[in-house]
């Protein structure tokens, strides 16, 4: 995991001061800041649309979530680029095909010359999405997938205290040179799915003009813990698992459990004693990251710095063997835990024994 992310990290930087990317920031941000028209009331009323369609999940769940009048940009800039990228491009599964929107604009010229390299990028790296962020507004003046997010301000605007609005706080202070990454949040433009946030400095000329931003999912995490699923490789065996703990024990990546019955753990979870309204939320978000607590010895003594092996009840109480470590990552108070059901590390070591004997 540690090597992981510090190659994350670094291919993050290296991307970042590509020169092409500092020059396709610069242009961007100079459309962005020319594109001043209006929306007309039907161009609004259609982007009020498409935040209908964004909120509509929370509120069938009843799940917090700021009013529609907040959300929407507040600079012309930003309405309009939305408009012309998500309003007027109405599927969302073609909305990162779209090289230029057709309406001249300044910014649209930019985004022609550029998009097909930037989606590359964002391919290349495994990206949910990469977005740009023109450091003199602290306004997002690009994304990949052309989510709600764009035309945003990450500083004042709706996301500023979510994974994007934080990372580009950390990246701000940051040096140069180095790439940062803060902990996993819900992220309400990507449906409320828990993603990682990473960004890094990007300069043109030596001078500083924004920040790259790229969201990962977690899946991404969950693989390199679990090998791709790969059990019997990690030696887990059939009830074996690891995965990623915060430093408040509520889950990071999700639980070999879960990936294999979503609604046995779910069930599971209840007949335990789980929250009802954190269950309905894994449904909601199709993860039980950062809703299902664990609460052990293995997680305390983690917590505290040290390691731990020995024998707990695990997150849906089945009695376990379980070691547990802190990781080292800036930024990041995370734990890893490996465990394995006491019924199949009995049987294995009396095999063993029998073997022995034999």
């Amino acid at each position: 995991i540690e090597t992981g992310i510090d190659r994350v990290l670094d291919r993050i930087v290296s991307v970042a001061t590509d020169p092409g990317l500092g020059d396709a920031l610069a242009d961007l941000s100079d459309g962005y800041a020319r594109t001043d028209t209006p929306l007309t009331d039907g161009q609004l009323a259609a982007l009020e649309d498409v935040y209908d369609d964004v909120v509509r999940p929370y509120d069938e769940v009843d799940a917090p979530r700021p009013p529609i009048a907040d959300l929407l940009p507040e600079s012309e800039a930003g309405r309009a680029v939305q408009y012309q990228y998500i309003a007027a491009n109405p599927d969302p599964d073609q909305r990162e095909l779209l090289v230029d929107a057709g309406d001249g604009s300044p910014y649209s010229e930019a985004h022609a010359r550029h998009h097909e390299f930037l989606r590359r990028v964002a391919e290349t790296e495994g990206a949910d999405d990469l977005l740009l962020v023109d450091s003199r507004t602290g306004e997002v003046v690009y994304s990949v997938d052309k989510r709600v997010d764009l035309g945003t301000d990450v500083e004042n605007g709706p996301y500023q205290d979510s994974g994007l609005g934080r990372v580009v706080e950390r990246v701000s202070v940051a040096a140069i040179s180095d790439a940062v990454i803060v902990d996993i949040s819900f992220y309400l433009p990507d449906a409320s799915a828990p993603l990682v946030h990473v960004a890094a400095t990007v300069r043109r000329d030596a001078e500083v003009i924004g920040a790259l931003v790229v969201s990962l999912r977690t899946e991404a995490l969950t693989d390199v813990i679990s090998a791709n699923g790969d059990w019997e490789l990690l030696g887990l065996g059939e009830t074996g698992d690891a995965y990623l703990v915060g430093s408040d024990g509520v889950l990071r990546t999700k639980p070999r459990a879960w990936t294999d019955d979503p609604d046995a753990y779910i069930e599971r979870y209840l007949d335990t004693g789980g929250d009802a309204r954190a269950a309905e939320l894994m449904a909601f978000t199709d993860a039980p990251i950062l809703l299902h607590e664990i609460d052990n010895a293995a997680v305390s003594t983690a917590r505290g710095g040290e390691s731990f092996i020995g024998v707990v009840r695990n997150g849906l109480d089945h009695r376990s063997l379980t070691a547990a470590e802190p990781i080292d990552l800036p930024g990041l108070d995370w734990m890893i835990i490996a465990e394995q059901r006491t019924s199949e590390t009995r049987s294995e070591l009396i095999s063993f024994l029998w073997t022995t004997l034999l």
